[in-house]
């Protein structure tokens, strides 16, 4: 799929297992793609917030647990992650899997993606898209 060279050219990753990519961006309505995608999903979740609340706690050592917290949650929202996808110019790239069944949200495929991203290339790898785009 071009879509798919292109989001991957743009962030500078390149998937060494393409399954996981299709498993989190395209829609396909079998049991194990909704399986793998809800499990890619909840890696994903804790992926980026640990990166978000990680970088929060390094810029602001003083900082507590609500202020963590906080930030995680700004940051996690449909419209923040809109957002950042529109300043980043990955919007586009990731909604040609707008099609999604069940009205996924913006936030469940960027936490899918993240999670590809975990599975494939590490938690630095996820680290490194998420705070280059989420974290302003």
């Amino acid at each position: 799929m071009a879509a798919m060279e292109a989001l991957q050219q743009k962030i500078g990753y390149e998937f060494e297992n393409r399954e996981l990519l299709v498993a989190a961006l395209v829609p396909l309505p079998t049991q194990d793609n909704a399986r793998n995608f809800r499990v890619l999903e909840l890696l994903g979740d804790r992926a980026y917030r640990l990166a978000v609340t990680g970088q929060y706690y390094r810029l602001h050592p003083g900082c507590t647990a609500e202020d963590i917290h906080d930030c995680a949650e700004r940051r996690a929202t449909n419209n923040y992650l809109r957002s950042a996808m529109r300043v980043n110019e990955l919007y586009d790239l990731f909604t040609f899997s707008k099609n999604w069944p069940h009205g996924r949200h913006t936030e469940d495929v960027v936490e899918a993606f993240v999670g590809a991203l975990y599975v494939d290339g590490g938690y630095g790898a996820a680290e490194k898209f998420v705070l280059k785009n989420f974290y302003d």
